[in-house]
Parts: C-alpha cells; structure tokens; sequence
C-alpha cells in the first residue's frame, strides 16, 4: 500500500511539474551554438599536456569563430512530450554553397518549479547540400544520418527486405539515433540551455534498446552545444 502511494505521489507530482512552467504547449524557437568538433576535441583544446585546465587555451578556443557552428533551433513541448529540431550551417572549403546539419529528436522532458527543464530526447542527424556539386561521392544531397559503414550496412539489409521503401524510409529507418540531454533555465519567456548529444548505434530498424547505453568512446565523440530561445507560444 505504501509502495503504492509513493509511486501515485511521484506521477502526481510529474503531470503537476509539466504545467507547473509555462503551461501544457509550449513552443521556442531560438538560437543554437554548437562546439564545431566532439567532447574528446573540446576537453584536449581547453588542458594542458598534463591533463590539467588551461584557462589561455580555453579563452582562445571560446574565442574563435571557427570553432563554432552557429544555426537555429525549434522547440515544442507538450505537456511531457519534447520535440526539438535544428539547422546549423558551415561553408564548404572549396565549395560553392553551404551545408546545413541539424538534428530531429523526439522524448520526454520536465519543468522544475518553473525554473528549470530537464529534457532527454532521442531521434537522428539530418544533413542538406545547398549546391548539388559539393555532394561527396557515395552520399546525397539531402540525408538522414552519416551513412557510414554501420549505416550502409542496414540500408542495404532494410531495402532487400522492404524492396518498395523509397531511400528516405530506407534512411530514416536505418540512421543512426543521438541520445541527447538537455538543461535549460526559465527567465519569463526565455529560455538559455546546454545540451549534450551522444552518438550510439541505436536505429528504428533491428532496434536493440540495450545499444543506447554510451561507451566511453560516444561519449568522448558527444557534442556540446548552447542555446537560447524566447517562448512564442
């Protein structure tokens, strides 16, 4: 019986937690910063050779366009549900457009006392070539996920057992998936967050939950990113 008021009290104070902010819809939409690199890169571009915090490395490096990413970023929540998507765009060397990389994920997330928001949401890469001659061999202008040997490998499992999916399906569904964390601060209408998005081998096709569980290599190949949005609904 206790067990069973706790467990009550808990979700009670879960659905209390997902009004208790800016109300049961909320969508932001802002602007996102995004460390042009992984973790293993940021961690050895702010330390010295010893390991030790190196705060001239580390003004330097927040100090340098190159090494950020800058794009835009859309959020709605409803209620627990989270839906996060963003655009970020980088000049290709020697290329005569732009190639746009963001992101579409889909999961939970929880106000706290209105001043805070934790969030964990789960969904894959996108990337766009605004000129078709900057198209690497072997990829597309518009795809879902990196395409790499993991990828390849289940693109062409999935469309010899779904011969009628188109590409997109085919992408979709064999993409690599990003567990990505998030935490924001509420100041009225605005919104100012760090995220933390982890690659893993996870995809909607041969779904194995177990593989969601970050290595110690995705976590040093995560990407760290800041933002900060303004509630427009």
């Amino acid at each position: 019986m206790k067990k069973t008021i706790v467990v009550l009290l808990i979700a009670a104070l879960a659905v209390a937690s997902a009004f208790a902010g800016r109300g049961a819809l909320d969508l932001t939409a802002g602007a996102i910063v995004q460390w042009n690199g992984d973790l293993g890169t940021a961690v050895a571009g702010v330390t010295d050779g010893d390991g030790n915090f190196d705060w001239e490395k580390a003004k330097q490096a927040a100090l340098n366009p190159a090494a950020w990413q800058i794009g835009a970023e859309a959020r709605a929540k409803i209620a627990l549900l989270e839906l996060d998507s963003a655009a970020m765009f980088s000049k290709i060397e020697n290329g005569k457009g732009l190639i746009i990389s963001g992101y579409v994920t889909g999961g939970l997330s929880m106000d706290l006392l209105g001043l805070a928001r934790l969030g964990l949401t789960i969904g894959p890469d996108v990337y766009f070539y605004t000129a078709p001659e900057d198209v690497p061999d072997g990829s597309k202008q518009f795809s879902i996920g990196t395409m790499g040997d993991t990828q390849a490998r289940k693109f062409a499992d999935y469309q010899a057992e779904n011969p009628e999916a188109s590409d997109f399906v085919a992408s979709l569904m064999t993409a690599p998936l990003n567990l990505r964390a998030t935490t924001d601060f509420l100041v009225g209408s605005v919104t100012i967050g760090v995220s933390v998005t982890v690659p893993t081998n996870l995809s909607f096709y041969q779904f194995d939950f177990l593989q969601i569980i970050p290595t110690e290599d995705a976590i040093l190949r995560s990407r760290v990113a800041i933002s900060a949005g303004i509630a427009i609904l």
